[in-house]
């Protein structure tokens, strides 16, 4: 899919460790998705850490290299997973301990 192989066992290790299942059209994208894990921008101050979202140059740079064929459709599955993670990542504030 999108012209990258992503292993499957991606998925079968989720769902073995009773995690969650994951469709296999969306096994390529998680695995975009998990590659960019070191691109978000964030803002830290005032006791907490806020996820701004990802950095989109940084997410090109990601597909670039994995050689993805459909950039347009895999962009727009990385950012509604970004949308969720963006959800979850801020409903609860990190607080950076005193120093």
């Amino acid at each position: 899919m999108f012209g990258i192989e992503i292993p499957e066992s991606i998925a079968m290790k989720a769902h073995n460790e009773g995690g969650f299942a994951i469709w296999q059209d969306n096994v390529a994208t998680l695995g975009v998705f998990l590659a960019c894990r070191s691109q978000w921008r964030i803002l830290a101050g005032f006791g907490c850490v806020v996820y701004l979202g990802l950095d989109y140059p940084g997410v090109e740079v990601v597909m670039r290299r994995l050689n993805v064929s459909d950039n347009k459709t895999m962009f727009n599955d990385i950012q509604h997973m970004e949308w969720a993670a963006l959800a979850v990542f801020n409903a609860w504030q990190k607080p950076i301990a005193p120093g």
